[in-house]
């Protein structure tokens, strides 16, 4: 996907959970706001596996590239601790997240459910 002068850059990190014993496979995701459309796409998935450390490590490295606004990460349970590991590597590294903390609102399988694309 080509790059649009007029995105807008926003991040979401999750943290891998457990679905039945195995690892869901979640990650951070980089979105570009288009101002003069109001369309959101997402510019950058890395949907696997991982360990919080990586996913850490990762939103970084996105941060680095991308510069975005903001960062969304869930305050609940383990996460709360992701969010502050995440704010706490960042700045040794000089590459400040601004994350803020988001509470969820509905059940934890709508949120991670993929939907297609509305274009």
């Amino acid at each position: 996907m080509s790059r649009l002068n007029d995105w807008l850059f926003t991040g979401r990190a999750t943290r891998p959970g457990q679905s039945g014993g195995e690892p869901r496979p979640l990650g951070p995701v980089v979105g570009g706001f288009n101002r003069l459309t109001g369309i959101l796409d997402v510019v950058e998935a890395q949907i696997k596996k991982r360990l919080p450390d990586r996913i850490i490590e990762d939103v970084i490295a996105l941060q680095r590239e991308y510069r975005c606004l903001v960062w969304a990460v869930e305050a609940v349970q383990f996460q709360a601790f992701l969010f502050s590991e995440l704010v706490r590597r960042s700045a040794i590294l000089g590459v400040p997240v601004p994350a803020r903390p988001v509470t969820p609102h509905t059940d934890k399988i709508l949120r991670y459910r993929v939907t297609p694309a509305a274009h």
